[in-house]
């Protein structure tokens, strides 16, 4: 019976300092552009509320995430990026946690390109978010459509930017997903 209550005192010393995977949702859509060229955006949003978060001398947090994306044919790597993501720090007493939303362009040959997506807090490299995914490019010999991309915002805009199309600033949304209280169903394609 001793057993128990210290297997109890060290399952909650040990809880206390469990560490939680970081979350995120990831989705890519194919297009050609004016050339007939093949790219992919492979874009993703974060789960704010699985981050740790450091405060700095003010009260405000913010972390960083680091940022591995590769895109592979049969035979290379084509496209490789990585970089640190730095969130915008700010007051949790005062608002929530800004939304985490990036995207990656790369140019992707004919035939089956696999792309792989890793997300990692600095020093929680064991606790990484893994994302691969595999798909066919064919050269269209007739009119095409791209892949569908199903949007969470869209808006008027002159600006440029990594979400910049046809005069609109596009934020995809990267579940596709759309629960029961959804009304309208937004995307793009070319």
């Amino acid at each position: 019976m001793r057993r128990l209550p210290i297997f109890c005192s060290l399952f909650l010393i040990l809880t206390q300092f469990q560490a939680f995977a970081l979350e995120a949702v990831v989705n890519h859509a194919l297009f050609f552009d004016q050339k007939g060229e093949a790219y992919t955006e492979i874009y993703w949003q974060v789960n704010t509320q699985k981050l740790r978060y450091k405060k700095d001398v003010v009260g405000n947090i913010s972390t960083r995430i680091n940022t591995v994306i590769r895109v592979f044919s049969d035979s290379a790597i084509i496209y490789q990026n990585t970089y640190p993501l730095q969130t915008t720090p700010f007051n949790p007493t005062q608002s929530e946690a800004p939304t985490i939303l990036d995207i990656a362009k790369a140019f992707v040959p004919r035939g089956w390109v696999r792309i792989e997506l890793t997300l990692y807090e600095d020093g929680l490299e064991h606790q990484a978010f893994h994302y691969q995914d595999s798909f066919l490019v064919r050269r269209p010999d007739h009119v095409f459509y791209s892949s569908l991309q199903l949007l969470d915002t869209s808006f008027e805009s002159k600006d440029f930017g990594p979400f910049a199309k046809a005069g609109y600033q596009q934020l995809p949304r990267c579940l596709n997903f759309y629960d029961e209280g959804q009304q309208r169903l937004n995307f793009y394609t070319e």
